[in-house]
């Protein structure tokens, strides 16, 4: 049994990052992922969702947890990744958002499964 989780944002979004661009079913074949800054610091963002031109997903690296910010459909966000098991908030931003925070490379999985429930297939 692995006793060791996997916590650094940065190692975190390659992996979310690396499930995005190798599912070819939808609703992933109609989502674009865009590099962010480069930067390992934290704060910094590691990348942008992108669908039809539009922003769906910015990704960014806190010091603890990788942070995800759905600016598509923030209230079906939040309520898949309630029920993933995922922490989120809400943002008050015009237009409003869901904050998601993945805290360990497990919850990857559980992020492609808010995708799944959230965006047109």
């Amino acid at each position: 049994m692995v006793e060791d989780e996997l916590r650094d944002p940065q190692r975190i979004a390659e992996l979310l990052r690396a499930e995005i661009e190798g599912f070819a079913d939808p609703p992933f074949d109609s989502l674009a992922v865009e590099s962010g800054d480069g930067s390992a610091a934290n704060g910094t963002e590691a990348f942008v969702i992108r669908e039809g031109g539009q922003t769906v997903c910015s990704a960014t690296k806190g010091a603890d947890r990788l942070v995800l910010e759905f600016r598509h459909r923030p209230d079906a966000v939040a309520d898949a990744a309630d029920a993933a098991g995922l922490q989120t908030r809400p943002k008050a931003t015009t237009p409003p958002a869901t904050i998601v925070f993945v805290e360990r490379a497990a919850a990857v999985k559980r992020v492609i499964d808010v995708f799944r429930a959230t965006h047109d297939s």
